[in-house]
Order: structure tokens, then sequence, then C-alpha cells
């Protein structure tokens, strides 16, 4: 059940309320905070491992956070709800590569004016925890620090909705001030990306490019500027093996002409080999001058459209691909290992 169906006591957070919750649901509660504290040792152990090992763990953080959550239900007066509770207005993006009416994410909407008056305090809790975590810290829909797509609460598709400037700047420089200069990658794809440009530049923050995406004007992307991550592709995008082979693109008819173009234009700078188109992007990615290279799994195994993890404005089949210790060979790692060391990214 949604907290905004709860008794008015506990949707508004009344201590009382939470503490005869708490007496009901005793045993319940202290069995997930059991089983948090063990996650937490273990994860710290993992961490530590890695470390001595010279591997560093990057983590996602999403932009937004779920309506039905306890960062909403325990800070109502940080998002834009009504007086129950319920959304004015949702996250979402406008028409663009992926789905031609738009997205709708339902995510509730910052009160950006609100976060300000507390220094970001919520803010700076909830990244500097993650840095407890792990080294690196990805931020996804980076964009929303420059401006975000709010949609109104009710709509279904994205058409209706209106940019809204955010406080990037301030947010970014209070971070730094309280948690330090710490490592961050920007996912900042989409049409708020020009916008995020200044916001990279200023804090030196690396933005992402991705293959499937970068061949559109014909022009050779491997003069970049180096402080980047370059992806054959990422967890929203096909398969480079699908992408490259599918005959009608990635879905309706304005995606599929623009990935028809990045198609064409791709061949005048892969040097291709035949069923292993999956291994020219990995070496073009290589090769670029973007300081770092991520390429998924499904790339490195060569695997077609089955094998998508996620396909954006939809909800179900998403987020269950997984790979199996077979199917990374030894032949695999190897020519991996040597590519890697080819392009001196070793």
């Amino acid at each position: 059940v949604n907290w905004t169906q709860w008794s008015a006591p506990l949707r508004s957070c009344d201590p009382k309320a939470i503490q005869a919750e708490f007496a009901q649901h005793q045993q319940e509660i202290n069995r997930t905070k059991i089983l948090q504290y063990f996650f937490y040792h273990q994860w710290q152990n993992l961490k530590e491992y890695t470390g001595s090992q010279g591997v560093r763990i990057i983590g996602d953080i999403p932009n937004y956070v779920a309506h039905d959550s306890a960062d909403v239900w325990a800070n109502q007066d940080l998002f834009k709800l009504d007086e129950a509770g319920h959304m004015i207005g949702q996250s979402g993006c406008p028409p663009d590569f992926f789905v031609k009416t738009g997205q709708i994410w339902g995510h509730p909407i910052y009160d950006w004016p609100k976060h300000e008056k507390t220094g970001f305090k919520w803010w700076i809790e909830r990244i500097g925890h993650l840095y407890e975590m792990v080294d690196i810290v990805r931020i996804d829909h980076f964009n929303g620090f420059a401006k975000y797509w709010e949609v109104p609460a009710m709509d279904k598709n994205g058409l209706n909705g209106y940019w809204v400037q955010a406080p990037g700047e301030k947010l970014l420089d209070t971070l730094i001030k309280e948690l330090g200069t710490k490592p961050i990658v920007a996912k900042n794809l989409g049409k708020a990306a020009p916008d995020a440009e200044s916001l990279l530049k200023k804090f030196g923050i690396p933005g992402m490019k991705v293959l499937q995406m970068s061949f559109g004007d014909g022009q050779d992307p491997r003069q970049m500027d180096p402080n980047n991550v370059i992806y054959t592709g990422t967890h929203d995008n096909d398969t480079s093996i699908g992408w490259f082979y599918a005959e009608k693109g990635d879905g309706n008819k304005q995606v599929g002409n623009d990935v028809i173009r990045e198609r064409k234009n791709i061949k005048k700078f892969l040097n291709l080999n035949g069923s292993e188109f999956h291994w020219s992007m990995i070496e073009f990615a290589f090769s670029t001058d973007a300081e770092k290279a991520i390429i998924p799994m499904q790339d490195i195994l060569g695997l077609d459209s089955s094998a998508r993890m996620n396909t954006p404005g939809t909800i179900r089949g998403n987020w269950e691909w997984r790979f199996t210790n077979e199917q990374f060979t030894n032949e695999i790692k190897s020519r991996l290992k040597t590519l890697t060391k080819s392009t001196e990214r070793a």
C-alpha cells in the first residue's frame, strides 16, 4: 500500500504513530536491520579487497527517487506534493532518440527552493553515504541538475511537459564544500545535454559518449574531449549486434530513421569484421581519445537483441538478463586482454 493511503498521523510522520507501528512490526523490522547489517559489512570487505587489487567500484545514483519510498515519505516538504502526499508533477523527458512521444518516469519533482534553504542537506547525506559504498559515483540523468522536464502528474506521456531550471551549480558547489572533491561520472544524454555541458566543464566532470549515437552527423567521433567516458552502448540501448543488424532500427519510424543513418555512417570508420561487428565497436571505442571506456558484457560476448538489458518506455521484461561463467570463455578473455594492451588502455 502506498504511504499516501496510510492513516493521517502515520502519513504525516507523527512520532507516536511511527512508534506504534514499530512496536507492532518489531520482529520484521529487526530482521531487516540484521540483513542490512550483514550486507553492509560484507560489502565493505569486498570493497576493501577490490581496492587492494587496484579495482575501483563505480556506483550509480539516480537523480530522482520513487514516490513510494522512505525518502519521499520522510521528507515530503522537499518534493512537490499536495496536502495528501500525491504528486503535483512527475519526472519524464521530451520526445527523444528512444521514444517519439517522450517518456514518463513517474518520480516526484524536487522542491528546489526548499533544498536550497536546508543547504542541500538531503543531497549531501545521500551522496555522502554512497561514497562509503563505492569509489566513483555515476549520476544518472545528470542533465536534470541543469534543467528538467516536468510533466503533469496525471499525464501518460511526455508531450505536455515543460522545462524547469535546476540549481545544479549551487548544488555541486555545496557538495564539494561538504564532501570534498570526489570522482563523479555523469550520464548526460538527452535534450538538455547542451545545458549541462557548462556544469561538466566547470566542475571537471566526465560526460559520456555512446557509439550507437555518435555517427549521425557523419563526423569521426574519435577526436573527442578526453574528459569523457566512451561506451559502445548502455543499459538503455540494444546490444551492438542487435542494433547493427535489426531491420527497423530501435522502435518507431523516427527512431528507426536515426538508427539507419547512424549505421550507414559508422561503416566509414569501422574496420568491419563480418559477424564480429561487436569487436569492431569495442576496438573503435578503445581507440578514441576518451579517458575511460566502458563496454557492456553483452557486447563483449557478442550477443543479439535477446540479451538486451532494458527498453526505455517499457516496464516489463527488463533487467532480467544474466551472463554465465561458461559464456565468458578463455578465448574472449584473451582477446579482450590483447586489445586492451594494444590500445594502451591496460
